[in-house]
């Protein structure tokens, strides 16, 4: 059967064209699909898949079904100011569907991964109308971190295994961030980052995050390490550039209990 579908949630918006053996079960379907909102999270009360905030965003890719297994391959587009390409597989057998994806990001605007800790993308660039609230909130009352609540109960609806390779990284000046990698788990309700590399100009941040939705409220850590780094790099731009020299590494092992990142930060 061929299939020609639309569908909105919000401002989420899906497109399916292709065939299917069952158009109502969706068996042997071989499914062109285009995927586009201003937040990749909203897509969970249309596609029942929790996935991360991040800035507005487009993507597309084939969709395959055999058996309980979807397979989204050949994916491509944008999120935020960054590319991504990849595929994602979801099998639907286990008792709790288990999530894989492995992306890759040849150029990443290091600014789109702050929804995913609750805060706005830099607002001169690519974001949603909610994301500019936020960032005008934080700038009235002049505070660092958002009191946007965690949505920490998507953690317990599957297991994940997702995999980032940014080749590049684009950040401000004073973060001189150049290309990072890391893995994210989530099984049991509990997120982890590891193993996570970022790699900052001369040296290297490593180490271990998490974020436990079993403890009531939720708990976030890091431990990480930083090493080798050029100490002039975090003053690029400033009157101090030029007569700044050394190397900086650190070890930072720090933890906080809240239902927001501000109350986290707060502890």
């Amino acid at each position: 059967y061929p299939l020609d579908l639309s569908a909105s949630y919000g401002g989420t918006e899906v497109t399916i064209k292709g065939t299917a053996t069952d158009p109502f079960k969706l068996e042997a379907a071989d499914i062109d699909l285009t995927l586009k909102g201003p937040d990749l999270s909203e897509i969970f009360p249309l596609l029942g898949v929790p996935a991360p905030p991040t800035p507005p965003y487009s993507l597309e890719g084939n969709l395959v079904r055999e058996g309980e297994t979807w397979h989204f391959t050949k994916m491509q587009g944008r999120i935020g100011d960054s590319d991504v390409a990849g595929e994602v597989k979801v099998d639907y057998g286990p008792e709790k569907p288990v999530l894989t994806a492995n992306l890759v990001s040849d150029n990443l605007d290091f600014d789109d991964l702050a929804p995913l800790v609750g805060s706005p993308p830099d607002t001169d660039e690519t974001a949603s109308a909610e994301q500019k609230k936020v960032a005008a909130q934080l700038e009235q009352k002049d505070e660092l971190f958002p009191d946007v609540p965690l949505n920490v109960s998507l953690l317990d609806v599957m297991d994940m295994e997702v995999t980032l390779d940014a080749k590049k990284v684009n950040a401000e000046n004073y973060l001189p961030v150049e290309a990072l990698a890391g893995t994210v788990t989530v099984r049991g309700g509990k997120a982890v980052v590891k193993p996570l590399k970022i790699a900052v100009v001369g040296g290297s941040l490593e180490g271990p995050l998490s974020l436990d939705s079993n403890e009531k409220p939720s708990v976030a850590a890091a431990d990480i390490k930083l090493r080798n780094v050029d100490l002039k790099a975090f003053f690029k731009g400033s009157q101090f550039f030029d007569t700044t020299e050394g190397k900086i590494g650190a070890d930072l092992v720090i933890s906080g209990q809240g239902k927001a990142v501000a109350q986290v930060m707060g502890t």
